[in-house]
């Protein structure tokens, strides 16, 4: 009967554990390999008032839970910007991942942007910290909703990516 009792007690804390477990939200993470269009001394000097940038980047999705693994599907969108001012932006590649794995982006993701009008205080600012190789711009995700129909969906930023950081911008969700 104490077998019994106890059996009964680790299979309800299971259970809970399950229920708890499976609304742990997946970790996203964004890095910048490259980028094309915005040379400091080519695109971004003089007169331009428009960018053509191009953007190489590396996706991750983390699943956290044990009972669910984690997907970016159809309908996400991919945004990179600067300070704010959007540059490119495609739709989001299928990944998934399993019950507590993660995956990768097999290829990079371009995200592109033709004719950004930028203004000329930010085109400065873009061309000396491009010049100066610091440069960060922040990547954001748009994800539909898959829990509950009445959101509309959960927006993932990632702030201050530099490009060429790819390890550590694959650390930090």
């Amino acid at each position: 009967m104490v077998r019994t009792c106890r059996g009964s007690y680790r299979l309800i804390g299971s259970l809970g554990w399950l229920v708890d477990d499976s609304t742990k939200e997946p970790r996203y993470y964004a890095a910048i390999a490259s980028v094309s269009g915005l040379d400091a001394a080519r695109d971004l000097a003089g007169r331009a008032t428009t960018l053509d940038p191009a953007f190489n980047l590396t996706l991750r999705i983390a699943s956290r839970s044990r009972a669910y693994g984690a997907c970016v599907d159809v309908g996400a969108a991919l945004d990179v910007s600067y300070r704010g001012l959007r540059l490119a932006g495609p739709p989001a590649p299928h990944l998934c991942a399993g019950r507590m794995e993660a995956a990768v982006t097999a290829t990079p993701v371009v995200a592109w942007g033709a004719a950004v009008r930028v203004p000329g205080f930010v085109m400065g600012s873009l061309a000396g910290e491009m010049a100066r190789g610091d440069a960060a711009f922040d990547v954001t995700l748009t994800v539909p909703s898959v829990h509950d129909d009445s959101r509309q969906g959960e927006l993932v930023r990632c702030i201050a990516r530099r490009v060429g950081d790819v390890v550590g911008a694959l650390r930090a969700p």
